[in-house]
């Protein structure tokens, strides 16, 4: 498991290092908002181009769902909480890296 990134930084690299592993990307997402939370379910698609977990670019189409919870206070995100199957996500580009 990956030990949780720190500050604004740490988001940013951690977002930056998966998207950037991808080409060809399309989001669908649905938000809800009450209090200081705000909950997003996301759908995400995309081409695999750079190594992610590991795993080294075949052409893989990774389709993903996940469950993102954020906190805000003064308008910025001071902790997120993502709950997704990394398992399947690695089976899925497993299985076009072995042809």
């Amino acid at each position: 498991m990956t030990p949780p990134r720190k500050g604004a930084e740490g988001f940013i690299t951690a977002e930056r290092q998966h998207l950037d592993a991808f080409a060809n990307i399309r989001l669908v997402t649905e938000t809800v908002a009450e209090g200081d939370r705000v909950v997003a379910y996301v759908v995400f698609e995309g081409d695999q181009v750079k190594e992610l977990f590991g795993i080294s670019p075949a052409g893989a189409h990774l389709r993903m769902s996940m469950c993102n919870i954020f906190r805000i206070t003064d308008g910025k995100i001071i902790e997120k909480r993502a709950h997704y199957d990394r398992l399947d996500h690695m089976e899925q580009l497993r299985s076009k890296a072995k042809g």
